[in-house]
């Protein structure tokens, strides 16, 4: 019966290699990387992931070949080794964007149709496929992606922290509020023209329908800042009723022209212009979610194993 033949030890460039995966230097080199690409990570644009750095995917990139280095002879180690390296380099790859690097959406009163991301400086649109409304509810944004009136995906994305939730084949969270870059929003006061019954306040954003009871709703169809320059701020406000339609301009400085002239159920009286809040959303496309849940399977074996081994070793 013939002997094993021991392994023949590494020499030259393959003895540097393994050298410089097991030294502790490499480690402090990959901590300050990871640190630093974190740090960038903070003033970086708008919805775009530390983890898309090359600061952070090396390092990352480079823990399965430090552990293969540092297994040791034993048959156990060396399965704690390989599942430990299997598993993370599956967890990386399932857990890193596909199809590009991650963007950013400003969701304001109405719907987008794509995002925006930051590839070699520049701002490149990508489309969604189907177009992106937003509603405020409590504490979290409900998202809904369609087309032709149809939902395709829809989300619940909490508001104050930024927790990453699917949109269908997408990734996405809140990165916080701002104002519109543009007056896009009429403020409306709406009085019963028969006197009965409260005023009620509306915030009407361009193009948008907003119900007044269980039948009217009222949209704004245009919007000016100063109308014709001479007028000032005004609005083209389209209301629907039960039974009717009234489509007219309605002006800031001139609140009582709809007490003469209206037709609706309601006195309208244009109250102000404004921007609408804009909620800022950080979107990518989801990762290979079988290939991360396989690798943190494989995770968990090789620390079994290697807890099991540092047992009977002790």
């Amino acid at each position: 019966m013939s002997k094993q033949r021991p392994m023949t030890p590494p020499d030259g460039p393959w003895l540097l290699t393994l050298t410089v995966l097991r030294s502790s230097a490499l480690l402090s080199v990959m901590g300050l990387s990871l640190a630093l690409g974190a740090t960038l990570g903070l003033t970086g644009v708008l919805g775009a992931h530390p983890g898309e750095g090359i600061l952070v995917r090396l390092p990352l990139g480079l823990i399965p070949f430090i552990l293969l280095a540092r297994m040791g002879d034993h048959a156990g180690g060396r399965v704690a080794a390989i599942a430990l390296a299997l598993g993370v380099s599956l967890f990386l790859l399932g857990s890193w964007p596909q199809g590009g690097r991650s963007g950013r959406i400003e969701l304001g009163a109405t719907s987008v149709e794509g995002y925006e991301q930051t590839i070699a400086g520049r701002s490149v649109p990508t489309h969604l496929g189907g177009q992106l409304s937003g509603r405020v509810s409590d504490e979290s944004l409900l998202l809904e992606v369609g087309t032709a009136g149809v939902v395709k995906m829809t989300a619940e994305v909490p508001i104050t922290h930024r927790s990453e939730v699917a949109l269908g084949t997408y990734r996405v969270r809140s990165e916080g509020t701002g104002k519109s870059p543009n007056i896009d929003t009429a403020v409306v006061t709406l009085t019963p023209r028969t006197g009965e019954g409260p005023a009620i306040t509306i915030q009407a954003p361009l193009n948008k329908a907003i119900a007044i009871g269980e039948q009217g709703r009222i949209t704004t169809r245009a919007i000016r800042g100063d109308y014709l320059g001479i007028v000032g701020a005004a609005a083209e406000l389209d209301i629907v009723w039960g039974d009717g339609q009234e489509v007219s301009w309605h002006f800031v400085d001139a609140p009582d022209l709809d007490v003469r002239l209206g037709t609706s159920p309601w006195t309208v009286k244009l109250e102000r212009l404004e921007m609408a809040q804009v909620h800022k959303l950080g979107i990518r496309t989801a990762g290979l979610d079988v290939a991360a849940w396989i690798g943190f399977v494989l995770i968990a074996l090789g620390l079994v194993v290697a807890l099991i081994r540092r047992e009977r070793l002790a």
